[in-house]
């Protein structure tokens, strides 16, 4: 990673696969990852380059997403 800014990682398709915040060359803040069809597959919270708080994971099919909590 670089160590301050926006991350953005494409498939193939040049679709966005997961896009981040990087802070000191770790994940920080709200993160979002893709399935290929442009569909949210997960947005997770990173502190400090370790999950903090909610984690949502989305089905790729449809709107409904389970949520965990980090604590």
């Amino acid at each position: 990673f670089r160590q301050r800014g926006i991350y953005h990682k494409c498939w193939k398709s040049d679709k966005i696969r997961a896009e981040g915040q990087i802070e000191k060359g770790l994940k920080s803040g709200e993160w979002k990852h893709y399935y290929e069809n442009g569909n949210i597959e997960k947005i997770e919270n990173y502190k400090f380059g370790e999950l903090n708080g909610i984690f949502m994971y989305y089905y790729e099919s449809v709107s409904f997403y389970e949520s965990f909590v980090k604590s």
